[in-house]
C-alpha cells in the first residue's frame, strides 16, 4: 500500500519512515502524541479486562467492544459464551502484572501498530467468584507479550485488535538480539521450520 493513498486518520500525513536494520519491511512511526494515546489505552483495556473478570456476563458483553476489536474481540466474546453455557466457574483467574509498554511497527497511515508489552512481577490470582475472596496466587515471573493495536474513528480511541504472541525469554537482552531477529510477516516457508 502506497502512503500517498487518502487516509482518514488525522495524523496519517505525519507518520515518518524509522531506519530498519533491515530495510525490506519498512517500519512507520507516529508521532509521540498518538504513541502516548496507544500506550494510555491499551493500559486502560488491560486494566478493564481485569477488572471486569469478576463483574457480570452481561456488563462484559455490553462494555468490551469499548476496549477489544477484531479477533480479540471475538475471542472474548467466545469465551463469554462458553462460560454462560457452562454456568458459573468454580475460580476466576487473573493476571497482574507491571507493564512497560513499547509501540512499533504503525501501519503506513497510522492506523494499526504492535504494541510490546514487557509484563513484570507476573502472578496469577484466583478468585471464588461469589464471594470474591483470592484463593490461590501464583508466581509466573516476567514475560513479553506482542499486541495488536488498531484505532477505530468512530470512537475516537485505540484497541487491542489481537493478540499476537509471547516472545521467548531473552528477547530484550542486547547479547541475545544477535540470535532473534523480529519479521512483521512469517518469511518464506522454505527458511521456517516444517
Amino acid at each position: 500500500m502506497s502512503p500517498r493513498r487518502f487516509s482518514l486518520i488525522p495524523w496519517s500525513d505525519k507518520m515518518r519512515r524509522v531506519p530498519t536494520a533491515d530495510d525490506q519491511w519498512p517500519e512507520w512511526m507516529a508521532p509521540d502524541d498518538v504513541v502516548r494515546g496507544v500506550k494510555a489505552h491499551y493500559l486502560e483495556a488491560i486494566g478493564w479486562l481485569h477488572d471486569s473478570a469478576v463483574r457480570s456476563w452481561s456488563y462484559q458483553w455490553e462494555v468490551a467492544a469499548r476496549f477489544l476489536s477484531g479477533d480479540r474481540l471475538k475471542q472474548h466474546r467466545d469465551l463469554l459464551l462458553e462460560l454462560r453455557a457452562q454456568g458459573e466457574p468454580q475460580v476466576i483467574g487473573i493476571l497482574r502484572a507491571g507493564h512497560i509498554v513499547d509501540v512499533r511497527h504503525f501501519s503506513w497511515d497510522g492506523e494499526r501498530c504492535l504494541v510490546i508489552d514487557r509484563q513484570t512481577q507476573r502472578r496469577m490470582a484466583t478468585y471464588h467468584p461469589a464471594t470474591r475472596e483470592r484463593v490461590h496466587t501464583q508466581d509466573l515471573g516476567s514475560g513479553i507479550a506482542v499486541c495488536a493495536m488498531v484505532y477505530h474513528l468512530e470512537d475516537r480511541r485505540w484497541k487491542i485488535d489481537a493478540f499476537i504472541q509471547d516472545l521467548p525469554s531473552g528477547w530484550s537482552q542486547r547479547h541475545m538480539a544477535i540470535r532473534i531477529q523480529e519479521y512483521p510477516t512469517l518469511p518464506n516457508a522454505r527458511w521456517r521450520d516444517a
